[in-house]
């Protein structure tokens, strides 16, 4: 089974650019525009891994991670934050709210890969460590804490 991948990304010639890369390597990628749509199709295809741009229409990254880690249903779901800007400060902000990687624009095809690479891997211990875990936020009710 191929690793399900929700790319948040409302530039469409980005968006169809690492649609591209990520379809190339493998993956079932779905795209959504905004933090309201990746919520509602988080619930609902359950991703392995969410990739998202820092700055959304609705929602900036560490905004969106803050949304994603305060639902049952998606909190243990790795997030790979796509930054335009560089320095410490974003990079920081972005991990003290529970982003599991933040990659800095522009960056190589195969550096997004080797992240997306390491973030599954991480992803599939932890969840063989944790099955009892898995199987309760599988059967938990869904929420939106979007307003």
């Amino acid at each position: 089974m191929n690793e399900k991948i929700l790319l948040i990304e409302e530039d469409p010639s980005i968006k169809e650019l690492l649609t591209l890369i990520l379809d190339r390597s493998g993956y079932e990628v779905t795209c959504v525009d905004d933090a309201r749509q990746a919520i509602e199709k988080m619930c609902l295809d359950k991703p392995d891994l969410v990739i998202s741009d820092s700055v959304l229409p609705d929602l900036d990254g560490v905004q969106m991670c803050r949304v994603i880690r305060s639902n049952t249903l998606t909190a243990g779901t790795p997030l790979l934050v796509l930054a335009s800007h560089t320095g410490v400060p974003t990079e920081l902000g972005a991990v003290k709210t529970g982003v599991n990687d933040c990659l800095l624009k522009p960056f190589e095809p195969k550096d997004l890969s080797l992240r997306i690479d390491i973030l599954l891997r991480r992803e599939q211990r932890a969840r063989a460590l944790r099955p009892e875990l898995a199987a309760r936020a599988a059967s938990a009710p869904i929420q939106s804490n979007l307003s």
